[in-house]
Order: structure tokens, then sequence, then C-alpha cells
């Protein structure tokens, strides 16, 4: 009798149980201590941020320039924060916007009229049907020479391959179409959408200016018990991302630079004109962005579209294709990369093919995605482990505990410290004997 009376209260008196029961026990008292106002405050503060959303699915169009004009903000911030160390920030601000809007009027005014010029030298030279047909009997006597079985494979795989991409084609042209004369009509037909078209470039000086007025009352307003979580949590979403502006943006510019300057190199050299050498840096610009696997579906579709020239151009601009990639590697690589996100590359290529089922996209922005979604998942974990990490722990770091001011730094510029008010010359050689004796006395 006495040894079953006490096997139950050994097992309640375990380390395990006692720590769970404490911990609900801790959950209870917190919850009974809440107060009917700060409920109120609670339930305003879900309501207000489920209204903001609400408006900013239904008036997507509308909105579309500001979300253009965030994101040049969050890519300018830098720059600006940079020049803000030597010039007032309205002027480094205006520098900047400056610059920026004559690389887009070079854009439009010089690249867009070549590249529309280039894109139809490739379409008018596009095999034509007879050579179309032509190329497929070539086809059909090589598959003929071989054995039976293998003949019947090969016919079954050109079969399904080419309704799959007739299939596949038919769709993205339906949904280009579609998605595109719809986004410009509804775009063009919101009053809101040109308001906000005109109204963006004063929205991005005030932006610029006053953002760290901006987030210090962002640091004001968030509770202090979840203040540490709150921006290690924004820590973690703008380093991959700031990486991805400060790196992957660069690598792409260099890259297409690149290719184009080494396509007038071989012009140079005798080799015959390339008449779709823009075309060609800007393909290769974009599929940069991509890490890892965008260089190499870049050479699969240079080689695809020098086709149109014959093989030896397909094979040349292949191989200064993989030139360029090597030079961009070696030399401004090591300059600008970070490594934030150190994802392996083949669990990026599998995180990559999923997101592109959405859209190109979050096919460029799957790295950083994938590297937010990987850090946060392991500061939360982290923070309800047992015992739980304390704030300001991120991952990817020696586990040291960041402060409040390093954890908010990366939002705020440094600023120059103050420089000491020009002493009079008269006064010099007073305050100079006055630290002599001083210094003589400590002696």
């Amino acid at each position: 009798m006495n040894e079953q009376s006490t096997t139950p209260k050994e097992s309640v008196t375990e380390p395990s149980v006692l720590h769970a029961r404490q911990s609900w026990r801790q959950l209870g008292v917190r919850l009974r201590s809440l107060t009917p106002s700060q409920l109120v405050r609670m339930g305003l503060a879900l309501g207000m941020l489920t209204l903001l959303l609400w408006l900013a699915v239904s008036t997507w169009p509308a909105l579309a320039p500001f979300a253009v004009g965030a994101v040049v903000a969050y890519a300018l911030l830098p720059v600006v924060n940079w020049l803000d160390r030597f010039l007032p920030r309205t002027v480094a601000i205006l520098l900047t916007l400056g610059a920026v809007l004559a690389g887009l009027a070079f854009f439009f005014l010089e690249l867009v009229p070549l590249l529309s010029l280039q894109l139809n030298f490739i379409y008018s030279n596009l095999p034509t049907p007879e050579e179309m047909q032509e190329m497929a009997a070539r086809l059909n006597a090589f598959v003929q020479t071989l054995p039976t079985p293998i003949q019947g494979t090969i016919y079954d795989m050109i079969d399904v391959a080419a309704e799959t991409a007739q299939t596949r084609l038919d769709l993205v042209i339906r949904q280009t179409v579609s998605l595109g004369l719809g986004g410009i009509l509804s775009l063009v037909n919101t009053i809101g959408f040109v308001l906000g078209f005109l109204v963006i470039p004063a929205w991005l000086l005030d932006v610029l200016r006053d953002h760290q007025v901006g987030l210090r009352a962002v640091n004001r307003n968030v509770p202090p018990p979840i203040r540490r979580d709150f921006w290690a949590v924004i820590h973690l979403i703008d380093r991959p991302f700031r990486a991805f502006f400060e790196g992957q943006v660069i690598l792409a510019i260099a890259a297409g630079v690149g290719i184009y300057l080494g396509a007038l190199v071989l012009e140079a050299l005798g080799w015959e004109e390339f008449r779709y050498k823009a075309v060609v840096a800007v393909l290769v610009g974009l599929f940069q962005l991509i890490p890892f696997l965008g260089p190499i579906i870049a050479a699969v579709a240079l080689f695809m579209l020098a086709l149109v020239r014959g093989v030896d151009t397909a094979v040349a601009v292949v191989l200064l294709h993989i030139v360029v990639q090597w030079l961009v590697n070696s030399f401004v690589a090591p300059r600008v990369e970070r490594r934030y996100i150190d994802i392996h590359p083949a669990v990026l290529v599998m995180v990559i093919v999923a997101l592109s089922e959405f859209g190109w996209i979050w096919v460029l922005a799957a790295a950083p995605i994938a590297a937010v979604g990987r850090d946060v998942f392991r500061y939360v974990y982290g923070r309800f482990s047992d015992p739980p990490l304390p704030a300001g722990v991120l991952p990817g770091r020696p586990p040291q505990i960041l402060p409040d001011s390093r954890l908010f730094a990366p939002f705020i510029p440094a600023q120059p410290p103050p420089a000491e008010p020009p002493v009079p010359i008269a006064y010099r050689r007073n305050r100079a004997i006055r630290q002599s004796r001083m210094s003589n006395g400590n002696r």
C-alpha cells in the first residue's frame, strides 16, 4: 500500500512535470493580468492592421507606384546615407534621385529603341517553315539509322516534348497577354495611379529625408517587452535583401556590361558584327540576379539565341559568357558578395524551381526569401526553446546578445562626430600653455 501511494507523488515531482506546470501557471498569470484597456488596445491594433491590409489588397493598382517607390527608396538608402556624411541630406537625396532619373531617361530614350531594333532583327532571322521542315527531315533521317526500339522511344519522347511545349507556350502567351492588357488598362484607368505617379518624386524625397524620424517613432511605439525581438526579426529580414541589392544587382550589371564590351572586342578583332549585343547583355544581367542557377540558364539561352546566326556564333557567344563569368567571379564578386545568403546550392535550386510557379519576380527574390524564412524560423525556434535563447541572439552569428543599439543601428545611418568649434587665434596660444602646465602638474 505504501509503495502504491508514493508512486504517483514521485511521478508528479519529476522535474519535467514541475517545469511544465510552472510554465502553464506563468502563462495563466500573464493572461489573467491583462486589463480590459489592454485588450481594447490590442483589438484596435489588430483591427487597424486588418483594415490596412484590406485596403492595400483592394486598391493595389493605385498603390503600385508607391510599392515601386518603396523598393527604390530601400535600394537607394545606403547611397543616400553615405552621401549624407559629406553633404546635407536633402542635397544627397536630390543627387541620388537625379542620377536614377537620368538612368531611367537613358534607358527609355536610348536602350529601349535599340532593344526593339535588335529583337526585330532576331525575329526576322528566325528559321522559316521550310527550314524547320528541312531540319525535321534531317533529324528523321538520322533517327531512321538507329535500331527500331530506340526509334520508337525517341519518337515518343519527341511527341510528348512537342505537346508539352505547345501547351506551355499557349498558356504563357494567354497569361502574358491577359495580364499585360488587363494590368495596363486597370492602371491607366485608375485615377489613383496617375496621382501616385505624379507625387512619387516628392514622396521619395520625404521618405528618404525623414526615415530616421519614422524609425525612431516606430521604436517608441513598439512595446518594450517585444522591442528587441521586433528589431531582431527586422534585422533578419533586412540583411538578405540588403545583400541582394548590394551584391546580386552589382554582379548583374557587371555581367551585362562585360558581355556587351566583350562583343565589341570581338567585333574589333575582326569577328562578324553582333547585331543583338544589347539584347544579350540585358538577358545575361537579368539571369545573373538568380544565384547559382542564373548563369547556367543564361548560357543555354544565349546558345539558343545565337543559333539564329549559326553554330560558330553560338559557340563564340557561350565562350564569351564563360570568360565574363570568370572575370566577374574573380574580381567583382569578392568585393561585393555578402555571406548572409549562405544556402546550399542544391536547396536553393529547389526553392527557385518551386517559386517559379508564382512568376518571375519570385524567381529573382528566391534567394533572399529563402534566407529570411530560414533565419526567422531559427530565431523563433530558439526563442521558444527550453530554456529560451535571450532576445537579440541572431542566427548565423556568434552566440552573443546584441545590444539594442546594434540591433537598431543598421537602420540609422552613422553620423560623423561633431566637429570641434573653432578657437580664435588669440586664444590658441593661451590654451596650449594651460594644457602644457596641466600635463606637467600631473607628472
